[in-house]
């Protein structure tokens, strides 16, 4: 009875393997045919072949080894801008910059 449900077993997996074999054979038979076709037409149009694609040039370092390492600055004291009592419960306080004046206007 063993013998009787590997045979069975078998013949349904040769019914699997065989339709799945013949339709991977297809598709990688079509997709070779494409791969030709599309090489024949690159041969025509005057492709040749492939063009080596010639290297993109490296980028240099622009400045020297020490532009950028420090920087001399020079701190200025200025005037605190006072806090308002009612703002000092906001944890969103942002310390305001002081006031942008407009250039006078010279006509040339």
């Amino acid at each position: 009875m063993g013998s009787f449900f590997a045979f069975i077993l078998g013949v349904l997996l040769l019914l699997i393997v065989v339709p799945v074999m013949r339709v991977i054979l297809t598709v990688w038979k079509m997709k070779r045919n494409l791969n030709k076709q599309f090489r024949r037409a690159g041969e025509a149009f005057g492709g040749g072949g492939r063009q080596p694609q010639p290297e993109p040039e490296r980028n240099t370092k622009v400045f020297d080894k020490n532009d950028g390492e420090y920087v001399k600055f020079e701190e200025i004291e200025g005037e605190r801008p006072r806090r308002d009592e009612s703002s000092r419960g906001n944890e969103d306080n942002r310390r305001q910059e002081p006031l942008i004046t407009d250039v006078e206007f010279e006509e040339l």
